[in-house]
């Protein structure tokens, strides 16, 4: 778990440690897996993965009441509608408005 540095050079060093396990720990015949655990998204890791299949790059969320872990799009997804929940009222008929004219220039194309 990186705390205050998730980037892509994480993943060299996720691939050093699995290394490691492989040679020092795991039967010959063993996948080592790794997992990567982040409190926010990071493109460049989910990228650098998309060629690695052996570790697994999650999202964590705790709060007073819970702790839970999700995959980075779904992260996404919550810190996304828990912003628009914040917006003033003001902000959100602006939202609004261009979302509707968004939605008229998709029908007329």
């Amino acid at each position: 778990m990186k705390r205050d540095q998730v980037s892509d050079t994480t993943v060299g060093q996720t691939l050093r440690y699995m290394g490691w396990v492989q040679e020092n720990l795991a039967d010959k015949d063993s996948q080592v897996m790794g997992l990567i655990v982040s409190a926010l998204p990071d493109e460049h890791i989910q990228l650098a993965l998309k060629c690695v299949t052996n570790i697994a790059f999650v999202i964590y969320r705790a709060s007073t009441e819970t702790f839970e872990f999700l995959k980075p799009d779904e992260a996404k997804k919550r810190d996304f509608l828990r912003d628009l929940q914040t917006l003033p009222p003001e902000e959100l008929e602006k939202l609004e408005t261009l979302l509707n004219k968004l939605k008229d220039s998709d029908v007329e194309s």
